[in-house]
C-alpha cells in the first residue's frame, strides 16, 4: 500500500533527477574562464543548489528510515500481564475522576423572529 511517505519519496526523487544536470551544469560553468560578476552569480547558484540537494538527501533519508520503521503502523505492545492490570486500573480511576466533572458552557442557542424559529 503506497502511503503519503511514499508519495513524498517520490516527489524528492524526482526534484533530486530535475536538479542533477542542472547543477552539474553549474558546475561545469563555475570551472570556466568568467567575468567575476558571472563568477559571482553561478557561485551563488552552485551553493543554492548544493544547500537544496544536502536537504532533499537528508530528507530522504529520514522518510526512508520512516517507511523501513513501518509506516504508518506501530505494532500492537505485549506485555506482562500484571502491568496491563495495572493500566487498566489506572484507566479506570482516570474514567471515574473524570465523571465528577461537566461542562457550564451553553451547548444550544434558540433564536425567534419574524415568524422563523431556529434552533
Amino acid at each position: 500500500m503506497a502511503t503519503a511517505v511514499d508519495a513524498a519519496i517520490a516527489e524528492v526523487d524526482e526534484r533530486l533527477a530535475v536538479f542533477a544536470p542542472q547543477h552539474e551544469g553549474l558546475r561545469d560553468f563555475g570551472r570556466l574562464n568568467l567575468e567575476a560578476l558571472t563568477q559571482a552569480a553561478v557561485t551563488r547558484a552552485i551553493a543554492d543548489y548544493d544547500r537544496r540537494v544536502a536537504l532533499l538527501t537528508a530528507a530522504r533519508a529520514a522518510l526512508v528510515a520512516v517507511r523501513d520503521d513501518g509506516h504508518p503502523d506501530l505494532p500492537r505492545r505485549e506485555i506482562d500481564p500484571v502491568a496491563l492490570a495495572d493500566l487498566q486500573a489506572n484507566l479506570d480511576t482516570v474514567a471515574a475522576a473524570r465523571g465528577i466533572f461537566a461542562s457550564n458552557v451553553a451547548t444550544a442557542i434558540a433564536l425567534e423572529g419574524a415568524g422563523v424559529e431556529l434552533k
